[in-house]
């Protein structure tokens, strides 16, 4: 947990399965519902975020950002799925 002082409540919805699932996991390890929510935060935290050498696509169409999930060039935005989304658009 945070060492830096007091934590702060964010006033999150959590369905009622994984209510159940982490009560039980909690009363499994000795702890309360609100100690394992934090160290289930704790821990989401420190995973490894993808690394740096991903690239940021822009569609220029309707200016959606993303990182693709594989090497080569999209056909299509994922957002407007225009196949022209690296070519600006020609004004008449």
């Amino acid at each position: 947990m945070s060492e830096q002082g007091k934590g702060v409540f964010i006033g999150a919805y959590i369905p009622p399965e994984l209510k159940a699932a982490l009560q039980e996991r909690a009363w499994l390890n000795h702890r309360t519902l609100s100690q394992e929510i934090a160290l289930l935060l704790d821990e989401s935290a420190r995973r490894p975020t993808l690394p740096s050498t991903h690239r940021q696509l822009h569609c220029l169409r309707c200016g959606h950002q993303w990182t693709p999930r594989v090497e080569g060039e999209p056909q299509n935005c994922p957002a407007c799925n225009s196949p022209y989304w690296n070519r600006e658009r020609k004004r008449a």
